[in-house]
C-alpha cells in the first residue's frame, strides 16, 4: 500500500472515531436534556401541586408545628412530647397538632410520587439502564415516605377516640387499650348479660387508676330509659369512670351502643349543622347487622332458639332504623341545635370560627342525633 493509500485510510479512521464521538456527545446531550425537561416537569408540577389543610393551619401554626417537631425529639414519650408541641403551637390541641403531622406527610407522600413518577417516566425515555435506577429510587423513596406516614399515623390513632364515637361489643379490645392508660376495673363474675337486654347490672365494681382507688366494691345498675347524673369533686374521678363505661370495660350486652362524647368537635370548615348530620355511620352499620341477621334466619341448619332471638334483634334493630329516618335528619339535628343555644345563624357557620365551649356543643348535639343508649359525657359541673 503507498502513502496516498495509508493517508486516506487514517483519514477514514479519523473520520469513523470522530463521528462515534460526536454521535455520543449527541446521545448524553439528549438523555441530559430529558432530565433537565423532567425536572422542569416535576417543578412544574410540583408548583400547581395543591396541600390538603383540612383544618386551615395558618402559616404561622405551622411554623411553630414545625419547630416543635425539631425541639421535642420522637424519643420522648408520645403524649408528652404532643402536649409539649400543643403548648409550643399555643392555638391547637394535641389532636390537632397529631392530625396535622399525619396530614403533612400524607401531602408529602402525594408530592413525592407525582415527582418520582415523573422523574420514572423520563428515565424510561432515556433508556433501559436509566428507568431501572429510577424506578429503583422510586421505590426507596415511597417505602421511606410510608414509614414516615406510618409513625405518623401512630402518632394521630393516639387521640383519635378523645371526640367519642358509637361503640358496641368488641371483645374487650378498648378495656385493653384502658389498662395501658392505668386504669384497671373489677367486679363479680356473675352471670353474662343477655345479648338483647337493655339494662346494666354490675356487681361488686372497683375502678383503680394507677393502684388508686376511684370506687371500691361498688353496685353499677343503669336501667333503659332513665338518665342519671355524676356529682364529685374535680379530680375526684368521674372522668375516669365514664371511660370505664365507654370502652365497655364492665359487662354491658351487646345490644347496647354507647356513644362516649369526652371533648369538642374539631375545627372544620363543615358548618354546625353538616357536623350534626354527618354522624350517620350507624344507619350503614343496622343495615349491615339487619342483612346478617336476615341470612342467618334463612340459612339451613339454624336452631329455633337461634332464630328467636335473631327475631327479636332484627325487631329492634327496624325501629332503630325508623328512629334514624333521613327524611327528618335535618329537622331533629336543627331542634337539637336550637335546644343547645343555636340560632339559625350560628347553625350555619363553619365549626373552625367557634369557640371550644361551642364546639362541645356540637358534639353534644352529634351525640344526641343518634341516640344512643348509653352516652357518657363529660361533666359540665361539679360540686365546690
Amino acid at each position: 500500500m503507498g502513502k496516498k493509500a495509508e493517508k486516506e485510510a487514517a483519514a477514514e479512521k479519523a473520520a469513523a472515531k470522530k463521528a462515534e464521538k460526536e454521535a455520543k456527545k449527541a446521545a448524553a446531550a439528549a438523555r441530559k436534556e430529558a432530565r433537565k425537561d423532567a425536572k422542569n416537569a416535576a417543578a412544574e408540577d410540583s408548583a400547581g401541586f395543591e396541600e390538603s389543610n383540612a383544618a386551615g393551619w395558618s402559616e404561622e401554626e405551622q411554623g411553630l408545628l414545625n419547630l416543635g417537631l425539631a425541639e421535642f425529639p420522637p424519643s420522648m414519650d408520645k403524649k408528652a412530647r404532643w402536649k409539649a408541641i400543643a403548648d409550643k403551637v399555643g392555638t391547637r390541641s394535641m389532636k390537632e397538632c397529631a392530625a396535622r403531622f399525619k396530614e403533612v406527610k400524607e401531602n408529602m407522600i402525594r408530592r413525592r410520587e407525582s415527582e418520582e413518577q415523573a422523574r420514572l417516566e423520563a428515565a424510561s425515555a432515556a433508556g433501559e439502564a436509566a428507568s431501572a435506577a429510577a424506578e429503583a429510587a422510586y421505590k426507596a423513596a415511597m417505602e421511606a415516605a410510608q414509614a414516615e406516614l406510618a409513625a405518623a399515623d401512630d402518632d394521630a390513632a393516639l387521640f383519635e377516640e378523645k371526640m367519642g364515637a358509637l361503640s358496641r361489643a368488641d371483645g374487650g379490645a378498648a378495656a385493653d387499650r384502658l389498662s395501658d392508660l392505668g386504669i384497671i376495673a373489677t367486679f363479680s363474675a356473675g352471670t353474662k348479660p343477655h345479648k338483647n337486654a337493655k339494662d346494666i347490672n354490675v356487681e361488686n365494681l372497683t375502678v383503680t387508676f394507677h393502684g388508686a382507688p376511684i370506687v371500691d366494691a361498688c353496685e353499677l345498675q343503669l336501667y333503659s330509659g332513665n338518665r342519671y347524673g355524676l356529682i364529685g369533686r374535680n379530680g375526684s374521678g368521674k372522668s375516669t369512670l365514664m371511660r370505664v363505661i365507654g370502652s365497655r370495660a364492665v359487662p354491658i350486652p351487646d345490644s347496647v351502643d354507647i356513644y362516649h362524647l369526652t371533648t369538642e368537635y374539631p375545627p372544620t370548615e363543615q358548618t354546625a349543622l353538616e357536623a350534626v348530620m354527618s354522624v350517620d355511620a350507624e344507619r350503614q352499620a343496622v343495615e349491615r347487622e339487619i342483612d346478617d341477621l336476615n341470612d342467618v334466619i334463612s340459612s339451613e341448619g339454624v336452631t329455633e332458639e337461634e332464630q328467636e332471638e335473631a327475631t327479636e334483634r332484627l325487631n329492634d334493630l327496624y325501629e332503630r332504623l325508623e328512629e334514624l329516618d333521613a327524611s327528618t335528619a335535618e329537622t331533629r339535628a336543627t331542634l337539637i341545635l336550637r335546644g343547645l343555644g343555636f340560632s339559625l345563624e350560628r347553625m350555619g357557620m363553619m365549626t373552625k370560627d367557634f369557640s371550644g365551649g361551642w364546639r362541645m356543643r356540637v358534639a353534644l348535639a352529634r351525640a344526641l342525633f343518634i341516640q344512643p343508649a348509653v352516652s357518657p359525657a363529660p361533666p359540665l359541673l361539679s360540686s365546690a
